[in-house]
């Protein structure tokens, strides 16, 4: 999904949290870990590239050309992992650490739902959200995405 669909669908959460529980600091907690979580691309992006000196407007344009132009080999992605999201949410639910750790399961949650939904018809299928099974197929990008 485009970020600024992730944008647009972590703030309309964010702002639900914050209806729903009255606590500003968690939903904005909420907005920024549905946004946040793509900083695994950046980091994907840095992996495959040499680090240039650039300006931020122009490093923003090679990384979103590189990830939706796929032109990557590898795709590790670690944030996007349903594993670490259910070992957040057995977190949040055994330890029950408040409110804060509440607002960024449902802000990881959601992001993960929407990249399921819309990407798996074009890029990746569900299981390739699962960290291990990216790493039987060691990553490979050939392996894990859909042939177009």
């Amino acid at each position: 999904m485009r970020p600024r669909y992730h944008v647009v669908s972590s703030l309309a959460f964010g702002i639900g949290f914050w209806k729903a529980s009255g606590d500003l600091k968690a939903s904005l907690a909420c907005l920024l870990a549905g946004i946040l979580i793509d900083i695994d691309h950046v980091i994907d992006f840095y992996i495959h590239n040499r680090i240039k000196m650039e300006s931020p407007l122009r490093a923003y344009r090679r990384l979103r050309d590189w990830c939706f132009g796929l032109k990557f080999d590898a795709l590790y992605i670690c944030l996007h992992s349903i594993e670490l999201l259910l070992l957040i949410w057995l977190y949040v639910l055994i330890l029950k650490p408040g409110i804060f750790w509440l607002a960024i399961a449902v802000g990881l949650t959601q992001h993960m739902i929407l990249d399921i939904i819309f990407n798996s018809r074009r890029f990746i299928p569900p299981r390739g959200y699962l960290f291990f099974y990216r790493m039987k197929k060691g990553f490979k990008k050939d392996a894990l995405m859909r042939r177009p």
